[in-house]
């Protein structure tokens, strides 16, 4: 009865997992526990969930090893299956529909699995027991997944005991760390394989709001380090002289201001409007570098809300296109059918069904306004 759970004995709380366990939950009602007898519910739940996980990936590694997941059957002259295939993808598949999973997530799922099952003994008994949940089983597996299996053995024997009672991020320096010392050459290997694959990937739509980009750059961690404790002692600073922005603000402004400012001279890393210093921009077909609006002329006048059109982004808002279009100096001019065009460098320009091939038409607009930005940030 849920009368002799209040106050919950020791003996309750440190129930091993599974039917008992789970009897017990099932009939209690927090709400007639005190706070320390609702936390014990939920740690005891969550024990039971990491054995329930552990019940479940056994069972999806056990799918991967029966034979009619790995081949179609069937045999040739010589007595092998006609036509083989991965039993992970092949489990991955079938669990697929049955979960209204992806494929790809299934198949992730199935291959964490049976990477336990094999690989990682220990860590899915200590899944099973309620020791760790399952983010941590995961952690060790994907941490550990550049060593050897003797050496992932070991590394399982040396941070189980204290998994569960650390927090992932302390887990995943340890682990992080653990993993350099049990091979430093190898760990270097990989830190210069690592730097060869250094880059800034171009903006993308981010989120549920309009006209926000993400851009991400992967490299070297201590060249990564230094951009960023640089971006943090300037905002650090503007904020000591009372600007009102956030550090994040300040930090996303500073950093965008270095492109802002290469626009604007003709070089990266110059100091000021100096022009014999940093690193010079290129051109593409003669054109200087430019970012580019497109939008109705009735946009541009403030007389229509419809949006614009950002080069490597996509639609803007019209006040976004607006605002920034009208730090252009433009030219009207008339080309291509005597089509409006607005220009401070003369970029590219085609006509709406052109340059937007891809399903993105501007409807009955005739009039168009293209504006390059150079050296302006939004505010």
């Amino acid at each position: 009865m849920v009368a002799e759970l209040t106050p919950p004995a020791p003996e309750w709380a440190a129930l091993p997992v599974g039917g008992e366990l789970a009897g017990v939950l099932e009939r209690v009602d927090p709400a007639a526990l005190g706070d320390s007898g609702v936390i014990d519910v939920v740690l005891a739940a969550e024990r039971q969930i990491a054995h329930l996980r552990a019940l479940q990936l056994r069972s999806m590694a056990e799918l991967t090893g029966r034979g009619n997941y790995a081949s179609c059957g069937g045999r040739d002259g010589a007595g092998s299956p006609r036509h083989t295939h991965d039993p992970v993808r092949a489990a991955g598949s079938e669990l697929s529909a049955a979960l209204a999973w992806t494929p790809g997530h299934a198949d992730v799922r199935v291959a964490l699995a049976v990477e336990l099952v094999e690989d990682l003994p220990a860590t899915l008994e200590a899944l099973d027991a309620g020791a760790i949940d399952e983010r941590r089983a995961e952690l060790i597996a994907a941490k550990t997944r550049v060593l050897d299996p003797p050496a992932r053995q070991r590394m399982q024997a040396r941070v189980l005991p204290t998994a569960g009672a650390r927090t992932l991020r302390q887990l995943s320096r340890s682990l992080d760390r653990l993993v350099i010392t049990a091979d430093p050459d190898a760990a270097e290997t990989r830190r210069l394989q690592g730097r060869e694959q250094r880059r800034v990937q171009r903006p993308g739509p981010y989120g549920d709001a309009d006209s926000t980009s993400i851009m991400s750059l992967t490299g070297p961690a201590e060249d990564l380090a230094a951009l960023w404790t640089a971006l943090d002692a300037v905002a650090r600073a503007a904020r000591a002289d009372d600007d009102p922005r956030t550090l994040d603000q300040l930090r996303f402004d500073l950093a965008t201001a270095l492109g802002w400012t290469a626009l604007a001279t003709g070089r990266l890393g110059g100091c000021g409007t100096q022009h014999t210093s940093g690193q010079r921009l290129g051109t593409r077909q003669g054109r200087p570098a430019t970012v580019n609006v497109t939008m109705p002329f009735d946009t541009l006048a403030d007389a229509g809300d419809e949006p614009g059109w950002l080069d490597g982004h996509g639609w803007i808002t019209a006040p976004a296109a607006r605002r920034d279009g009208m730090n252009c100096a433009p030219r009207v001019d008339a080309h291509e059918g005597n089509q409006p065009r607005m220009s401070r460098s003369e970029p590219l320009f085609r006509r709406p069904n052109q340059r937007y091939a891809a399903g993105r038409p501007w409807g009955d607009h005739g009039d168009l306004a293209h504006a390059p930005w150079t050296g302006t940030p939004s505010q």
